[in-house]
């Protein structure tokens, strides 16, 4: 049976669980974020725009997977920041 102290715990975690992902943390050309289980925010530089399609929906499809990963592990406690 669980505790009061553990339901407030989890559902804290939950609530202030955020994945963020950077294609290159020194030079960025592509961010996502995710909180709640939904991407609130993708952010492309002008130059990935404009590069070759494929490599473009690589990366924001990387960055995505990283953000859901991140996220996924601060709400279960993996991971705490």
């Amino acid at each position: 049976m669980s505790t009061g102290t553990e339901f407030v715990e989890t559902t804290l975690a939950d609530a202030n669980a955020v994945g963020i992902a950077l294609d290159n943390p020194d030079d960025p050309h592509v961010a996502v974020a995710v909180h709640g289980g939904r991407i609130v925010y993708i952010s492309i530089s002008d130059p990935m725009m404009n590069s070759d399609q494929q490599e473009l929906r690589d990366v924001i499809n990387a960055c995505i997977l990283s953000a859901f990963a991140m996220w996924g592990a601060q709400r279960s406690g993996v991971v705490e920041f």
